[in-house]
C-alpha cells in the first residue's frame, strides 16, 4: 500500500507541482550527442517487456560504427511506468548508480533487462527499506561498482526521487504515455519500434541523412 501511494503522489507531483528547470537537459546520450546530425530520444521503462525486447536492437545500433557520433546521436530517458511494480525505485536506483558510474551505462542497461523479472515477482513482498538495499546491491554487483551503504540507501535519498519525477515531468510533456516510445529529430515516430535489425535502423538514418523525406517502412 505505501508503496503504491508512493507512485500515487510521484504522478501527482509531477503534474502538478513546479520544479525548477533543470540544469541540464534529462535523459542519457548513450551515443553521439543532442547536436547530431540525426538524434534519436527513446523512452524506457526499465520494467517493461516491450523495452526490454526492444533494447537488443537499439544496443547493436550502438555498437556499430556505421554512423558518427555527429552523425547519430541517441539518448535514453527512463520512464517509469505507474502499473510496473517496483519500476520507480529502479529508476531511482538507475539515477544513483549514473552519478557514479556513468560510463558504464549500456552494460548497466543491459544487465537491468537481464534481470528485470527479479524486481517484477521476486521482490513484490518487500517493504521500501529492504526493496531500496536490494536495488542498490544489485546495481553495485550487477554493473560493477563497490557496495557501499550510502548506494544501497540511495533509492531512498530525496534528490534522486525528485531526479526521476523531473525525468517523467520531461517525458509527460512530450506527451510519452507507454514505452518503448521514440522521438526522431524532435518528431515521435513509433514505427521504428518495430524495427528488428541494426539494419533496418541504418537503412533509417541513411536516408534522414541524404535528406529524403522519411516514411517509415518496417516491412
Amino acid at each position: 500500500m505505501l508503496r503504491s501511494l508512493f507512485l500515487l503522489a510521484l504522478m501527482g507531483l509531477a503534474v502538478e507541482a513546479q520544479l525548477p528547470v533543470p540544469p541540464v537537459q534529462r535523459g542519457f546520450v548513450l551515443k553521439g550527442s543532442r547536436a547530431s546530425a540525426v538524434t534519436v530520444e527513446v523512452f524506457y521503462d526499465l520494467l517493461c517487456p516491450d523495452s526490454m525486447t526492444n533494447w537488443p536492437v537499439i544496443h547493436k545500433v550502438l555498437e556499430s560504427s556505421t554512423f558518427t557520433g555527429s552523425q547519430l546521436g541517441i539518448v535514453m530517458n527512463v520512464f517509469p511506468l505507474p502499473y510496473h511494480h517496483h519500476a520507480t525505485f529502479v529508476a531511482t536506483g538507475f539515477r544513483a548508480f549514473m552519478d557514479r558510474a556513468s560510463q558504464l551505462q549500456t552494460e548497466c542497461i543491459s544487465a537491468v533487462f537481464a534481470k528485470q523479472q527479479d524486481f517484477k515477482t521476486k521482490a513484490v513482498e518487500l517493504g521500501e527499506t529492504e526493496l531500496g538495499e536490494k536495488i542498490g546491491k544489485f546495481f553495485a554487483t550487477e554493473c560493477g561498482l563497490d557496495v557501499s551503504n550510502a548506494f544501497k540507501n540511495a533509492t531512498t535519498h530525496q534528490m534522486y526521487r525528485e531526479q526521476v519525477v523531473m525525468d517523467w515531468k520531461y517525458a509527460a510533456s512530450r506527451t510519452v504515455s507507454g514505452t518503448p516510445i521514440f522521438i526522431v529529430n524532435g518528431v515521435m515516430d513509433n514505427a521504428v519500434g518495430d524495427f528488428v535489425s541494426s539494419e533496418q535502423w541504418e537503412s533509417y538514418v541513411h536516408r534522414l541523412l541524404s535528406g529524403e523525406p522519411q516514411f517509415t517502412d518496417t516491412s
